[in-house]
């Protein structure tokens, strides 16, 4: 079927109308579909991945073909640093196994050090470092060495890389913080954090910690949770110098309002002075001193022992709210009232009249109306006497009865520590001495009036305060009917309320013995929880336990801090992060826990705005858009509340995103040498391939990679110099002499070349010499084309190529008696036009002339014209050492026209020119006409300090004239004629001849 031209026209018209738009509309899907960022990149359903680089001399850019913005070529020249980025993202919609190897054996020098990986973006897992130094056939983990060619991590990444994850939640449990450079007898916890001072200690004495992790407390200084205090008022914590002193062996702390108090003595014995208490302000945000308060009414300056302040006292009040503690002075031992909110004295009783120094372990505590006190009876240390006295705070006086009662701690220079005996209700109806032995050898119990019981409540209970195995410490703590003290190393509870009276205290049901290292004390801690109490131990261990389970304080999980700060996943890209996103708790079920407490901070521990301890509802989403981006950094803390399936709890992770680029894998290389006169540039490239495995999509074994990012590599101006230098040993010369030149081309500069070149023009030298053919080059190659000598090689940085070559002075010298010539180079010194007399040697012949007469033999010593001569070089023994001058007479009517060796255009007067310094022989080889040949050589001797040679003249001797014969032979008459014309011809001569003498002279 035909089909005419227009139908065809009007087709193609219309198909490529369909085309055209097609290709809108896929465009238009492709700007909707892909992400704004990564248009270009080698995106995938598993990763997207591409690579850019920096010059960081020259700012120019490298990208990999898939690198947003396409494809890139950067420039650099050898030596630059180059700043390489391989960009990764996990966009599966789990946690991923990621693989990555990025091989750069053709990307420059590894710069040992500068593999920088992003920070661990899950708290679960971590990025390992790993390197190749065989261009990946073989790869380890670790940090990359110096030859590594092949760089990369292997580790767990979280889905879309603009997110980091938390470490799991904790279940509700205890919770432990260790202490550091001492421990406390006892702590107090106020808020989120927990105090205590150091006993029998000097200097850093005052702790505090968030209890949470054991992080140094707000306004603390950072370097320690332990700092100094100074008694003087407003001295901030860690600041000033230490008190003079120590703190209490028996040492209680404790908080009132906003002071931390504790009790302590001041100066050393023997100047010692009174035990009193130190305060801590912490009303501020630096704590600040609020002094020291002495305890005066205890009528005496106090004795200091040998361990601490010979005070003590377990910090809990009495059922009148006040405090009591025993405190040995030179005046006895006193038992001193303190009131709790001031930490001053508020009365004191004397105990006993003994003085001096008297062992320091006294022991004392508190239970309910009562307080019982152990102390020596008689100064001295090792044998001391104890007694224990009961103090009725309700009558405001020492108990009635046996007291006080002979005691016997353990061990023996030692006082007891107690533990009430209590009615089912809780009162107070005894105390028992408790020991190391655990119920057995020196622990007993006496009732209110100071008999000695038969039935111990605690034998067989484990109760015991074992600290380092040795020295008793410790004490016991009560709430309602239930008892909390050591069992060793655990902090055990026992109930009176289920108690018959007989055999042992029962365990408290349902609570389970909370692990506590050499305990010491338990105390309230109702700050965090509800039935929430904290235990301090001898080994430096503080742990918070619930009073009813020995279990977690509350049914919580946290507080749980991360610190996210995006700018870490870049590689100093100031514009990768562009905003911060939301908050999630991902991996927990929202019916597991009723709620979450969040406190954002920003990089300088402010809280931010609108984010101090918000109440997120279980499954929300805490939109952070609105944070500004000057928040470079945030510390996010979450605290799970109302857990309710403690295993689902487990599983979450705190999430926090940021909009931005994809985390950064950076190195640097430096850009590898190339020739100054390389024909092209070097090209850096190189690629990298990831590997990404999850359970949501893998694109195992062969990986994405990228396209290759590339650097082309010239040598620079500044790094290329090539210095010549061209000698002689001489600037002057003598015909016949050898002349010596010497060229010298040095690389200078930083890089090499393959082929550096040079001529040398010797036109002006070879009017005056003869190249002598024996050329020679240290390095490259040298050749001579007359007149021109060439060389080429190649040169590495600091090297030098010495050319050489030589010429003979012609003799005698033909030329201008001035060798000059000139090297000139492509590069370097030497280039064209070059007025650097460095490129340019200059030798200056000298020459000597030889004049003689020719006379003959009369005593007007005529000058005889028409001689010929040879001027040949001899030795010493007269042999030829060159070719001999043929020297003809020159009669011309001026210098110039003579065109032979004699330029002197007088006949019969010699002179040659252009001659070295040497040994001749002058030989005749023609006579004047009418004139004898003299054969006998002339030797002449030219010195290098002769001008001009004038040698004696040369006589010939005239011919004989022929006989006439008189008779016969020719006739007269032509005789007559031939005679006449003779001597007119002989006349004329002898006149000219004489003349020309005339004028010579």
């Amino acid at each position: 079927m035909m089909v005419s031209r227009r139908v065809l026209a009007s087709r193609r018209s219309r198909l490529l109308g369909l085309i055209a738009a097609c290709v809108g509309v896929g465009a238009l899907l492709s700007a909707l579909i892909l992400p704004q960022y990564f248009s270009n990149a080698a995106a995938t359903s598993v990763s997207t991945v591409f690579k850019t680089g920096t010059n960081t001399v020259n700012n120019s850019i490298a990208a990999s073909s898939d690198a947003p913005g396409g494809a890139k070529t950067g420039t650099a020249k050898p030596g630059d640093t180059l700043k390489w980025v391989v960009s990764y993202q996990n966009n599966t919609s789990a946690n991923a196994s990621v693989n990555m190897k990025d091989v750069i054996a053709n990307a420059g020098t590894y710069v040992p050090g500068s593999l920088q990986l992003p920070p661990n973006p899950n708290g679960e897992g971590a990025l390992t470092p790993q390197y190749s130094t065989d261009a990946g056939a073989t790869w380890a983990s670790g940090t990359p060495p110096a030859n590594a060619n092949g760089l990369g991590f292997t580790g767990t990444v979280v889905p879309q890389g603009t997110q980091q994850v938390s470490v799991k939640f904790p279940a509700p449990s205890s919770t432990t913080v260790q202490t550091s450079g001492g421990d406390a007898y006892n702590v107090v916890v106020r808020g989120d954090l927990v105090y205590g001072v150091y006993h029998h200690r000097t200097g850093a004495v005052v702790y505090c910690a968030k209890w949470a992790d054991g992080t140094t407390c707000p306004g603390w200084p950072t370097n320690a949770n332990n700092q100094y205090w100074s008694s003087t008022v407003g001295t901030a914590i860690g600041t000033g110098t230490g008190y003079t002193g120590f703190t209490a062996w028996q040492g209680g702390t404790w908080i009132s309002g906003n002071k931390l108090f504790w009790l302590q003595g001041t100066g050393t014995w023997p100047n010692i002075g009174p035990s009193g208490t130190g305060c801590l302000d912490l009303s501020l945000p630096t704590p600040v001193s609020c002094g020291f308060a002495p305890l005066a009414a205890a009528n005496g300056a106090d004795a200091n022992g040998s361990i601490g302040a010979m005070i003590g006292s377990t910090a809990l009040a009495a059922s009148n709210g006040k405090m009591y503690a025993t405190t040995v002075t030179t005046a006895g031992v006193w038992l001193v009232c303190v009131n709790p909110a001031t930490g001053t004295g508020c009365g004191s009783t004397q105990l006993s009249s003994v003085t001096g120094a008297v062992d320091v372990r006294i022991s004392e505590a508190t239970f309910g109306d009562y307080v019982f006190t152990s102390i020596p009876t008689v100064s001295g240390i090792g044998s001391s006497i104890w007694k224990t006295y009961c103090y009725n705070t309700s009558a405001s006086a020492l108990c009635s009865g046996s007291w006080p009662v002979a005691s016997a701690p353990l061990p023996t220079d030692g006082a007891s520590t107690f533990a009430p005996v209590l009615s089912t209700s809780g009162a107070v109806t005894g105390v028992c001495a408790i020991g190391n032995a655990g119920g057995a050898g020196g622990d007993v119990c006496w009732n209110l009036a100071g008999v000695v019981q038969s039935n111990n409540p605690y034998t067989g209970t484990g109760a015991h305060f074992n600290v380092s195995g040795s020295t008793t410490a410790g004490d016991a703590f009560t709430v309602g009917s239930k008892v909390y003290l050591a069992s060793g190393d655990t902090v055990i509870c026992l109930d009176f309320g289920s108690y018959s009276g007989a055999a042992k205290v029962p365990a408290c049901s349902g609570f389970t013995p909370v692990p506590n290292r050499w305990n010491y004390t338990v105390r309230t801690a109702t700050d965090v929880a509800p039935n929430c109490l904290v235990a301090n131990g001898d080994a430096g261990q503080i742990r918070l336990f619930n009073a009813l389970t020995g279990g977690g304080c509350l049914a919580m999980s946290g507080p749980t801090r991360m610190t996210v700060d995006p700018t870490t996943y870049y590689c100093g890209d100031s514009g990768a992060f562009r905003g911060w996103d939301k908050l999630t708790l991902s991996g927990v079920e929202a019916a597991s826990y009723a709620n979450s407490t969040i406190t954002l901070r920003d990089q300088n521990n402010n809280v931010i705005t609108g984010f101090d301890k918000v109440t997120l509802p279980a499954g929300v989403t805490m939109d952070i858009s609105g944070v500004p981006t000057s928040v470079t950094s945030i510390e996010a803390e979450v605290t799970i509340n109302g857990i309710k399936d403690p295993a689902s709890v487990v599983n979450g992770q705190m999430s926090l995103t940021w909009k931005g680029d994809p985390p950064q894998m950076c190195f640097q290389t430096v850009a590898p040498p190339v020739s100054c006169d390389a024909a092209a540039p070097l090209t850096l490239s190189n690629t990298a391939t990831a590997v990404t495995t999850s359970t949501a999509g893998s694109d195992a074994p062969g990986g994405n990679t990228t396209g290759g990012a590339k650097f082309d590599v010239r040598a620079d101006a500044s790094q290329c110099s090539l210095a010549y230098a061209k000698t002689s040993p001489v600037q002057t010369a003598f015909p016949g002499d050898k002349v010596g030149y010497s060229i010298a081309v040095k690389n200078t500069g930083s890089l090499a070349y393959d082929k550096a070149s040079l001529t040398d023009d010797l036109s002006d030298v070879l009017k005056d010499a003869t190249y002598n053919n024996d050329h020679a080059a240290s390095v490259g190659t040298a050749a001579f084309q007359s007149p021109t000598l060439a060389w080429s090689g190649g040169l590495a940085p600091g090297q030098t190529a010495t050319i050489t070559y030589s010429v003979t002075v012609k003799n005698p010298d033909p030329g201008d008696h001035s060798m000059k010539n000139t090297i000139v180079s492509p590069v370097g010194n030497c280039t064209a036009g070059s007025s650097d007399p460095a490129c340019t040697w200059t030798v200056d012949v000298t020459v000597k002339d030889v004049l003689w007469h020719k006379v003959d033999s009369s005593a007007a010593a005529n000058i005889l014209a028409g001689a010929a001569w040879t001027f040949t070089p001899v030795d010493g023994t007269g042999k030829p050492t060159g070719p001999a001058i043929v020297v003809d007479d020159c009669v011309a009517a001026a210098a110039g026209l003579c065109m032979g060796a004699d330029i002197d255009p007088v006949g019969g007067v010699f002179r040659l020119t252009n001659l070295g310094p040497g040994t001749y022989s002058l030989v005749e080889t023609k006579a004047p006409t009418g004139f004898l040949l003299s054969k006998t050589p002339i030797p002449v001797t030219i010195t290098a300090a002769s001008t001009t040679v004038a040698l004696p003249d040369v006589v010939n001797k005239q011919m004989p004239v022929p006989a006439i014969p008189f008779t016969g032979g020719l006739g007269t008459d032509l005789l007559t004629f031939t005679g006449g014309g003779l001597l007119a011809t002989v006349l004329g001569l002898v006149t000219w001849q004489y003349l020309r003498r005339r004028k010579s002279a």
